[in-house]
């Protein structure tokens, strides 16, 4: 199998374990709210990729540079994420996350100008395909005319930095994962992102305790998808096209939507059967 192909595989995988994420995250973030939430997953998700490191040290290579290069990238990615909250927090969801999903826009551009990397005319219409499926599945295109889009208080402002932020963070780290390898990679990330969610939650004076802890019962399933997410993610980019990687992995809302459906009898609009239909379509056509 060719690196190309191992690629396209990996983020297969990127994007079913990042739906599934995203899609099992409803009820804690509810119940924990989102910081505590982020700090819980990310301790789960760094105490099982120290075992997953511990295993594979053979893989991984150190380098102080790089090290450090890699916790600078992991504190820069808190900063969309922080964009994308308070987007959230401004904004409706129908018009945020497909703003914010033209991360995968961004990083196609930034990746084939500074990574030098180069598409087939049948990857472009592909990767073009999955970002407007994207779109689909999670516009509501009634609330994106009442957005009053560049205002502040739409959100809409927050959530083109968020984009932005994501785009170029999906760049910067591909040269730390060559070097490092993909297990001490994730590990890093996950592990300065644990220091940044206890900062904030701290800096909130909210505490970190709860009051139910059966409720961390419902974040152990996240962080073991998340783990198998970074793990495929940054072997992916490391054999293969950030170019590709990235706009498979954003294709989850086509796994959060169909969870919803099944799960909790959402009922999908026919704009959104469409838009996983083109999803389904990309894909194929990417495989191929």
């Amino acid at each position: 199998m060719t690196n190309s192909s191992l690629g396209i595989l990996f983020g297969l995988i990127a994007l079913l374990t990042n739906g599934f994420a995203g899609a099992l995250a409803k009820v804690p973030v509810k119940a924990l709210g989102v910081n505590k939430l982020i700090f819980y997953r990310t301790v789960f998700n760094s105490s099982l990729l120290l075992i997953v490191l511990l295993f594979t040290l053979s893989q991984s290579n150190f380098s102080l540079k790089y090290v450090l290069i890699t916790v600078a990238v992991a504190i820069f990615g808190y900063l969309p994420m922080f964009f994308f909250y308070k987007a959230m927090a401004l904004g409706k969801v129908g018009v945020i996350s497909p703003v914010a999903s033209a991360n995968s826009i961004v990083a196609v551009l930034l990746s084939i100008i500074f990574l030098n990397e180069s598409l087939n005319g049948l990857q472009y219409i592909s990767i073009l395909f999955i970002i407007f499926g994207v779109i689909l599945i999670s516009t509501n295109f009634k609330e994106f005319e009442r957005s009053s889009l560049f205002k502040v208080s739409s959100g809409i402002p927050y959530a083109l930095l968020a984009a932005l932020g994501w785009g170029i963070w999906s760049v910067l780290v591909k040269a730390p994962t060559q070097v490092l390898g993909p297990f001490f990679t994730s590990f890093i990330i996950e592990t300065v992102g644990l220091v940044m969610a206890f900062l904030l939650i701290r800096g909130s004076k909210e505490g970190v305790k709860i009051k139910d802890k059966s409720i961390l019962l419902t974040v152990i399933p996240i962080s073991i998808f998340m783990v198998i997410w970074s793990l495929a993610y940054y072997q992916g980019i490391r054999i293969s096209n950030v170019s590709i990687l990235v706009p498979l992995s954003s294709a989850s809302p086509l796994i959060v939507a169909l969870y919803g459906k099944f799960k909790y009898k959402e009922v999908l609009s026919t704009q959104q059967y469409v838009g996983i239909g083109v999803i389904l379509l990309s894909v194929i056509m990417l495989s191929m």
